[in-house]
């Protein structure tokens, strides 16, 4: 039975006869084994997991050592997330610096010339015919509003930095 407590046989034979009567109701003589030795064997899994979890040998001060050495792991593992999710900004960052250098360099203000542009958004027209036909089949005139969502387009809203022009490509 290894080093199980008084109460922990306890549990794991009145799981076990349970089991193996509910086993004998429902499938005789054969049920009653098979049942009784699944329950025997799972809660001794059990009981040694929640002994290797919270060990009840233990001196209050070796549990205290296991606290403080299981906080310090968790610390560790922090501090180690942390840093991946800083390098990994780091490079998100680096990428989104380099597609933007590389916008910029193709480029430039229709008005100056200047290279020297952001991006302002994505393009949207105003008013969507085909979402406001859509919204009008199916409310029955009432969706015609659909069509004010506007739609989304393959351009993109640009300004120039220099001269404040805005123009779309």
């Amino acid at each position: 039975m290894g080093n199980f407590s008084t109460l922990e046989k306890w549990i794991l034979w009145g799981t076990t006869i349970i089991c193996a009567i509910i086993g004998l109701s429902i499938d005789g003589f054969l049920g009653f084994i098979l049942l009784a030795l699944v329950a025997y064997f799972a809660t001794k899994f059990a009981i040694k997991k929640h002994d290797e979890r919270f060990p009840a040998s233990l001196t209050p001060q070796e549990r205290e050592a296991m606290k403080k050495e299981k906080e310090e792991k968790d610390h560790i593992k922090a501090e180690k997330k942390a840093q991946a999710d800083a390098e990994a900004q780091a490079v998100i960052q680096r990428l989104q610096k380099a597609k933007q250098d590389r916008m910029q360099a193709k480029m430039k203000c229709p008005r100056c010339g200047s290279k020297n542009i952001q991006p302002a958004g994505k393009h949207t027209e105003k008013f969507s015919g085909g979402k406001a036909a859509v919204g009008a089949a199916i409310t029955g005139g009432v969706g015609l509003a659909a069509g004010l969502l506007g739609k989304n387009t393959k351009q993109a809203d640009f300004v120039c930095m220099d001269c404040g022009k805005q123009f779309k490509k």
